[in-house]
């Protein structure tokens, strides 16, 4: 077997969708390159312009494989019960990119009084991932677990700014347990608005004024930007993805119940309205999208449901 055919069969299992388009996009410019850095010979161009075609088959097939294989095992675990509606809950009503109704259908899930029937299950998940990507508030979140049927989350927390006087609101605000809070959340949603100027540091003011009231020590206040694609980085501030959110909570939407069905329909506005996601994609990048969704979801949500009683 020569060199060449040697290097190709080895490149055939690995080559990724969307990293074979880029290949090909810079193999157009390649021969311009080579003159350039002098570090390509056109001969040898050539021939990998002959291979693409070949190579870009093997990609596709390879990528359909995967895609196979993951959505089998995605479906196992719950993570395609979104992904299957045939609607969403927000799009029917013209809220599909509406930031204020996913922070409140948000914060009605995480609320375990409320009478979704899901109990401490979509809270819990949210808060041991949180706990996973802060080293600093993850003793504080362990330690109220056992205390979240007791827990008070408020959407749109008015707040009046010591700083400027200025009004404004938390989208959501988590205090456990509610009789002597021992855990702060806040939680500022974002979905395609900026972060304004000084809207943050508002923030942190009232968390601070709220702790020093409750004699909370820093590590129990945890402030998160959740977010589309992590666009927002704050220091202080964890950043959270929307689709972990659907993959930590979608264990839970092929539960039987009305709270059940409505968390299905939340997940799949997510889902789409964010990210394009479906379970038949049509095209190359969107079969790309969905397997690295999956291959995502399967490494952070729980490996079995959450089993939580309903007080």
């Amino acid at each position: 077997m020569s060199n060449k055919s040697e290097l190709v069969r080895r490149l055939l299992p690995g080559i990724e969708a969307v990293l074979l388009e880029e290949a090909m996009r810079d193999t157009q410019n390649a021969r311009t390159k080579a003159q350039r850095e002098r570090s390509l010979e056109l001969k040898e161009v050539g021939w990998l312009e002959g291979e693409l075609p070949r190579i870009a088959a093997a990609a596709f097939r390879w990528l359909d494989s995967r895609l196979d294989e993951a959505t089998a095992e995605a479906r196992a675990q719950g993570l395609m019960v979104p992904l299957e509606a045939s609607i969403d809950l927000l799009s029917p009503i013209g809220r599909i990119l509406d930031e204020r109704s996913y922070s409140q259908a948000l914060a009605y899930l995480l609320s375990p009084s409320e009478p979704h029937a899901l109990g401490q299950g979509p809270l819990r998940a949210i808060l041991q991932h949180i706990a996973s990507k802060s080293a600093s508030a993850a003793p504080a979140i362990e330690s109220v677990l056992p205390f979240l049927a007791q827990a008070l989350t408020e959407p749109e927390r008015e707040l009046v700014s010591e700083l400027d006087g200025q009004r404004g609101r938390t989208d959501i605000w988590i205090e456990v347990p509610a009789s002597a809070p021992q855990l702060m959340v806040v939680m500022e949603v974002k979905v395609g608005h900026i972060i304004t100027p000084g809207q943050l540091e508002r923030y942190e003011a009232a968390c601070q004024r709220r702790a020093h009231e409750l004699r909370l020590p820093p590590d129990a206040v945890v402030k998160v930007l959740l977010t589309i694609e992590g666009e927002h980085e704050a220091p202080g501030w964890t950043s959270v993805e929307w689709q972990d959110v659907a993959a930590l909570l979608s264990f839970l939407a092929g539960s039987p119940g009305d709270g059940a069905a409505f968390l299905r329909l939340y997940l799949a506005a997510i889902l789409r309205n964010f990210y394009g996601l479906s379970s038949a994609p049509k095209s190359r990048a969107a079969k790309a999208i969905l397997l690295s969704y999956l291959r995502r979801a399967r490494i952070i949500s729980p490996p079995s449901p959450i089993t939580t009683p309903h007080e």
